[in-house]
């Protein structure tokens, strides 16, 4: 059975969903403020040498690298070397995305592919072969829980970089959402893609402690609603979401179209999705964007 189908991706097809009203309408992508206001710094643009790495540099220099790379094991080695938030956050993806080669092996990781549903399509088989190519020689690598452990404590732990203070451990709730409305009125789409996961969590408490099955399960629920809704959001609000990306790989896996914007036609986000659920997706998708754009906090759950 191939990986996508064990719930690797945890994404399936849902052909019945794509009637017109889940369709995403043109939206327009935010204009900075004239004076950005922002509770991160932007960090370091790159230089004109490429080898010049610096643990000061930008979300955007450090995403654009890890897009870039042809090689995830020498980004991750080179990421971890040179240290700062915005390098250890991308090398924690590069693990995360070669996880498979990690654990199987670029072998019986393209045979597991092969045997199931995603193998029997050219295309799907293609793109993936594409996503999975620069994690080759990740085969071999020593993974454990300590050494994960460490690098997730090498991220909490930066003080470098623009990003650092929103992986403390120490940062409160209401510093967290000042955070994230810096992030989003900065103007940087990387910035706004890698707060947009956390904001459900800001957004909403979760049960109190006593909570019935039933609420902690429709928490649940709504978080991956919530946070598939914002990583909608940020794509039209300009972070990267083509070839390549986490949301082009993870549409084309579930609907076999794996085209530029595959993103926009609705699917299955999560195993237990309905139809309703992704109609509310894409209406949530939609307010977050004209929320943004008008920089309309209460309507986000991010109000000071």
């Amino acid at each position: 059975m191939a990986l996508v189908a064990t719930g690797w991706w945890g994404l399936s097809s849902l052909p019945d969903a794509s009637s017109s009203s889940t369709h995403l309408k043109t939206v327009v992508a935010p204009a900075p403020l004239e004076v950005p206001v922002s509770a991160i710094p932007a960090g370091r643009n790159a230089s004109s040498d490429p080898d010049a790495w610096s643990a000061m540099d930008s979300v955007s220099t450090a995403g654009s690298r890890f897009r870039d790379s042809k090689d995830l094991r020498a980004f991750f080695d080179r990421a971890k070397e040179v240290g700062g938030s915005a390098y250890l956050y991308y090398a924690t993806k590069a693990r995360g995305r070669c996880l498979n080669v990690i654990l199987l092996g670029n072998m019986k990781t393209e045979q597991m592919m092969a045997s199931g549903p995603e193998g029997q399509d050219t295309v799907r088989m293609a793109a993936w072969r594409e996503w999975s190519a620069p994690c080759a020689r990740f085969e071999g690598y020593a993974i454990s829980q300590e050494e994960g452990n460490q690098l997730y404590q090498r991220l909490r732990d930066a003080d470098e970089g623009p990003a650092a203070q929103f992986f403390k451990a120490s940062v409160t709730s209401d510093q967290h959402k000042g955070l994230v409305r810096g992030a989003l009125e900065s103007g940087s789409p990387e910035l706004a893609d890698l707060v947009a996961p956390r904001i459900a969590y800001l957004a909403k408490d979760p049960p109190p402690r006593g909570a019935t099955e039933a609420e902690t399960k429709a928490y649940a629920k709504w978080v991956q609603a919530e946070q598939t809704s914002w990583k909608l959001a940020v794509c039209e609000l300009g972070a990267y979401c083509g070839r390549g990306s986490e949301t082009w790989i993870a549409a084309c896996m579930a609907t076999g179209e794996c085209g530029e914007g595959n993103y926009r036609r609705p699917y299955r986000y999560f195993f237990y999705a309905t139809v309703a659920d992704l109609q509310a997706i894409a209406a949530r998708r939609d307010a977050i964007v004209e929320a943004v754009r008008a920089r309309d906090w209460a309507a986000l759950g991010l109000a000071p």
